[in-house]
């Protein structure tokens, strides 16, 4: 936690101000302690247990401690959890769970088992429910390696390369046309049957 300069912004709460780069508990030593917070009638209401309640202008509820923490209750059903470290967890409604590293970084579970890891970068990686793991680079261009050793690898310019674990390949362009290397290097188009 810091002390929190005057002409700082703080979060409707009351628990959080800007220093200009990301969000920073407020110092119970700062400006606004919680309990004078309350008593100036802002809507934080003290808990009597170390933690503070606020409702806020989309209708959720926060409940913050002294120790930077906060948990914030959507009407939708959804959950927020930020530790004093600073890193986030959310919880959908349906049960699917986003978690933010302070680097930016994402973890997303969905209640199938599916996850999807992205980094502040802009690429991503999806784990789905069947083990297939799917690498999105910041271009738009995907890598799927599934359980049984298959490799897919899509452009953006929809080009398909497919590879399986015998080393035969198929790649299919944009318009369609197909192209087959078996695993003895021998190549195919689409009109040839493969002997």
């Amino acid at each position: 936690m810091s002390v929190v300069p005057q002409d700082a912004a703080r979060s409707e709460d009351g628990q959080w101000w800007w220093d200009g780069t990301q969000w920073q508990a407020v110092d119970d030593s700062g400006a606004t302690p919680s309990a004078s917070a309350t008593d100036a009638g802002d809507g934080i209401t003290d808990n009597g247990d170390g933690t503070f309640s606020s409702v806020n202008p989309d209708g959720s509820t926060t409940v913050s401690s002294q120790d930077g923490s906060a948990m914030t209750y959507g009407t939708d059903g959804g959950i927020t959890h930020t530790d004093a470290g600073g890193t986030t967890t959310h919880t959908d409604p349906d049960g699917g769970v986003t978690g933010w590293s302070d680097d930016g970084s994402y973890t997303y579970t969905a209640v199938d088992g599916t996850q999807t890891q992205g980094g502040v970068d802009g690429t991503y990686t999806t784990t789905d429910a069947t083990g297939t793991i799917t690498y999105t680079d910041s271009g738009g261009n995907t890598t799927s390696r599934s359980t049984d050793g298959t490799t897919t690898i899509t452009d953006t310019s929809g080009t398909t390369t497919t590879s399986d674990t015998s080393g035969a390949t198929t790649t299919t362009d944009a318009s369609g046309a197909t192209t087959t290397t078996d695993a003895s290097g021998a190549t195919y188009d689409g009109s040839e049957v493969a002997q």
